[in-house]
């Protein structure tokens, strides 16, 4: 049978597989790697779930130690706060919303006809 050890090993294995075809995939974005892409974002998403839970005492005692230290707990807010700036950055002021497009600013399917000066 599987040790602990193994089981981690053989998780966080397929994690990063599946992360590789995902950023592969969404990179490379066309019609033909659309579902390929959409199968490993979820494939990725259940074993980020499984392995959260698998992790969950350790991050419970890592997140005691954190808040019971003023350095690192500012550490840990201030890290929140950038990422989420640079993603809310990222996600409002990005070409790809600009334009009208999806991945990397390319147009998709469903958009080719949008123009946002047709807007109400």
């Amino acid at each position: 049978m599987f040790t602990k050890s193994d089981k981690y090993y053989i998780l966080n294995s397929a994690l990063i597989v599946i992360t590789i075809v995902c950023v592969f995939t969404g990179i490379n974005f066309n019609n033909r790697l659309r579902f390929a892409h959409e199968i490993a974002g979820y494939l990725m998403t259940i074993i980020i779930a499984v392995h959260l839970a698998l992790h969950t005492q350790w991050i419970k005692t890592v997140t005691l130690s954190i808040i019971a230290d003023k350095k690192k707990l500012m550490a840990l807010m201030l890290t929140l706060l950038i990422t989420i700036g640079v993603c809310s950055y990222s996600l409002f002021h990005s070409s790809a919303n600009q334009r009208g497009g999806g991945h990397f600013g390319r147009q998709h399917r469903n958009c080719q006809n949008f123009n946002p000066q047709n807007l109400p």
